[in-house]
């Protein structure tokens, strides 16, 4: 049985481009800055903007970004594990006396 990889191979398909963002990103947090969202509010009355820090790891970012589902991406990885593990199995030789 063949187990169903989308998510694994959505991550295959856009690997390049994620491997760019991801590497921007890491250099972007080596410098002591980071990723916000800036977000309106209202206070007495007048608009303002706040900035929150994202704390989602890079990997995340990349996930949501690319539409990728990062739980069911890690299942696929464990039924791949699990599909691999079944067809390496050795078969036990059992001797009949």
């Amino acid at each position: 049985m063949k187990v169903k990889t989308t998510n694994l191979d959505k991550i295959h398909e856009v690997r390049e481009q994620s491997q760019i963002i991801g590497e921007f990103l890491a250099w972007l947090s080596s410098k002591d800055n980071g990723i916000c969202l800036c977000e309106p509010v209202k206070i007495q009355g007048y608009f303002d903007e706040v900035y929150a820090p994202i704390h989602e790891t890079i990997n995340s970012l990349l996930y949501r970004y690319f539409g990728i589902d990062e739980n069911a991406a890690e299942q696929e990885r464990m039924n791949l594990l699990k599909q691999i593990r079944e067809i390496n199995i050795p078969v036990a030789i059992v001797e009949h006396k």
